[in-house]
């Protein structure tokens, strides 16, 4: 972790929260590995909580990308290589940790949302990003993704709601249905925009740049 960075106390509890949690049948616990527990507390702290800028909030961890990483819709390459972001939170200097023999090291998915991010919001604080459910959803082996089901949805309301009030000035915005429900099952008003999946990238890049939002989307 950088020298420098300060830990907000409710920003720990949050991230050990995780960590004891047990996952869901069906699911897995990311935050079990102490790298991804690590990265998530590195994320979450190397910015002003107090700040005014978007939470995006996605579905679930991908087995490429946050499920390694612990940080939702990043990959360790996002994490961790020199791509010049434009806020500096990233790179090989970050203090953001790879886990000894991680299976995968990029996902399309993150590359291409944390592209759009960095073109649509550079100039404003660094955004926060969030899931619905915090545990990985799979299949019958370890490396799959499955969607959430309807009734799985909300298994992380609880890590939401407790989110919001860690950082009380972001503006939510959901990135796909799963996302959408999560928010409204809290009754938090929210917008909501194309995941960048399958081919949604220029669906998504257009949704934030039609937010009606002050700080520079």
């Amino acid at each position: 972790m950088p020298a420098k960075l300060h830990v907000f106390p409710p920003v720990r509890r949050f991230v050990q929260s995780l960590v004891e949690a047990p996952a869901p049948p069906g699911f897995r616990n990311p935050y079990s590995s102490a790298c991804a527990a690590h990265n998530l507390t590195v994320f979450m702290s190397n910015r002003d909580r107090l700040d005014r800028t978007l939470l995006l909030l996605g579905e679930a961890p991908g087995y490429r990308g946050a499920a390694i990483t612990g940080v939702p819709f990043a990959s360790l390459s996002v994490l961790l290589d020199d791509w010049q972001d434009p806020w500096g939170i990233f790179g090989s200097a970050s203090g953001f940790e790879s886990p000894e023999g991680a299976a995968y090291r990029r996902e399309a998915t993150a590359t291409i949302f944390w592209r759009v991010l960095s073109g649509c919001l550079g100039d404003a604080p660094p955004p926060l990003t969030w899931n619905a459910v915090p545990f990985h959803p799979h299949g019958a082996a370890a490396y799959t993704n499955r969607r959430l089901l309807v009734r799985e949805v909300t298994l992380g309301s609880a890590w939401l709601d407790a989110l919001l009030g860690l950082f009380p000035n972001v503006e939510p915005v959901a990135v796909g249905r799963s996302a959408d429900e999560a928010l409204s099952a809290l009754g938090i008003r929210h917008v909501r925009v194309r995941h960048p999946s399958h081919g949604g990238a220029r669906e998504f890049e257009a949704g934030l740049k039609m937010l009606d939002w002050a700080g520079g989307v």
